[in-house]
């Protein structure tokens, strides 16, 4: 299957500013100090580091329990260490859109209703979560009150939120090598393929998007929603045995160098 290509939406360079190609860094205040704060990251440890100290969404940063920085694959080797028996570097990103509620309290990705069910689809496919790096557009919980003085509820990220955490998710994404992205929803699909997209149009097939290569598809959220018969559970599954097709086809015969953490 041939990819077909794009340039990702956005105005700066691809690791921070000043950097030819790669997916960009939206002109908005605070997303150039983020992009180079995360560019000099080293490694994973240094990206948690530095995100936990990310105040650049005013509103997000004082609301959030935590920052939800992503799990990393098993595997992520320290730079310049030998490679294991068996170990290579990590094949699948998926990148969802934000943490909700039980996310923000235990520091982790996709650990709620949809988590779960993505747990199981992946299973399905034949692909192990734990040997995928589990990443979001957002590192912060998106909320906003039902009510005066009641609990928060999770709402979908602002342009302006979006552009100022592009920084880590690129950052992270340069770190981890995958060969393949697979976007959970419309929030990390526009990330990639730009605005003005549609899932429906866009998914069961590989984009090649400044050197990646990315499939699009619902977010487990959606398929909950419309339930086990509706339209977004069947391109879910159906996805995610894309992704495991062109995952088999791309894994090396041998281990391959390493990455930081």
């Amino acid at each position: 299957m041939r990819p077909e290509g794009r340039r990702a939406g956005g105005a700066i360079g691809p690791h921070g500013p000043g950097q030819p190609g790669g997916p960009r860094v939206r002109l908005v205040p605070g997303a150039l100090e983020v992009a180079e704060v995360a560019a000099r990251c080293r490694s994973w440890d240094e990206v948690v580091a530095e995100s936990r100290r990310c105040t650049a969404c005013p509103e997000l940063a004082a609301t959030r329990t935590t920052v939800v920085v992503g799990d990393p694959p098993a595997g992520l080797l320290v730079a310049g260490a030998p490679p294991g028996p068996g170990i290579r570097r990590p094949l699948l990103a998926l990148v969802g859109e934000a943490p909700g509620a039980e996310e923000d309290r235990s520091g982790r990705p996709f650990v709620g209703p949809a988590g779960r069910l993505l747990d199981e689809l992946l299973a399905e496919a034949g692909l192990a979560r734990a040997e995928v790096a589990v990443l979001n557009v957002l590192q912060c919980r998106p909320t906003v009150s039902a009510r005066p003085g009641g609990a928060l509820a999770n709402r979908a990220p602002a342009p302006d939120e979006v552009a100022r955490c592009r920084g880590w998710l690129l950052r992270k994404l340069d770190l981890v090598q995958p060969d393949l992205v697979c976007t959970l929803g419309l929030t990390a699909a526009t990330w990639f393929l730009g605005r003005r997209v549609t899932l429906a149009a866009e998914r069961g097939r590989v984009h090649q998007v400044d050197g990646r290569r990315v499939v699009v598809t619902y977010h487990p959220s959606a398929a909950i929603r419309f339930g086990p018969a509706g339209a977004p559970m069947a391109a879910l599954r159906s996805d995610l045995r894309l992704v495991a097709g062109v995952l088999a086809e791309s894994t090396p015969d041998s281990p391959s160098g390493t990455v930081q953490q």
